[in-house]
């Protein structure tokens, strides 16, 4: 089935479809539904809220009191079923009732959400290279024996280096 949507305004669209295959009913079946849930949801006959029949020699159909800015399913059928086809199923969308939508620089909320996320790791990580830095900082300039146990011995070694060399300074005549 070949559905096409057209003509979508705040609270309608024009839909029309062919078929390769003949329709042996009466009437086509046009099902339709917001999507207000998940779309995982499936298209159940039950799930669907609206449900036109149109003859089938008719191969168009305007849709009415559509709710702004929504998306919507829709599935065309020549036989009542309960589970449609995926073929003879499409989305659309209608569009935006707020001003801000015809010509608006009004920046996509997922974008936003993303670029939010994006500051808050670039700053999370200036805060971190900060910290490190000033540890860094800190272990450079204290003396090597004072924070590790086993350069103990050297630092024993340089005292008893300069107390034989205050001993020896001592014993030479002056």
């Amino acid at each position: 089935m070949n559905i096409e949507v057209g003509n979508v305004s705040y609270t309608g669209a024009i839909i029309s479809w062919s078929s390769s295959e003949p329709c042996l009913e009466d009437y086509y079946h046009i099902m339709y539904r917001p999507n207000w849930n998940s779309i995982f949801s499936g298209y159940l006959r039950y799930s669907f809220h609206h449900e036109e029949k149109v003859p089938r020699t008719i191969s168009s159909v305007v849709l009415e009191h559509l709710a702004p800015s929504t998306l919507y399913f829709l599935c065309i059928s020549c036989k009542k079923v309960a589970f449609p086809y995926r073929h003879y199923c499409t989305m659309f969308h209608t569009l935006d009732k707020s001003p801000l939508a015809a010509g608006s620089s009004l920046v996509d909320p997922q974008i936003s959400l993303w670029v939010l996320m994006a500051i808050l790791l670039a700053c999370f990580t200036a805060v971190l290279a900060f910290i490190c830095l000033q540890f860094w900082c800190i272990r450079c300039h204290e003396p090597r024996w004072s924070y590790r146990a086993g350069h103990m011995e050297e630092a024993n070694g340089a005292l008893m280096f300069m107390k034989r060399k205050s001993q020896d300074d001592r014993k030479m005549p002056q």
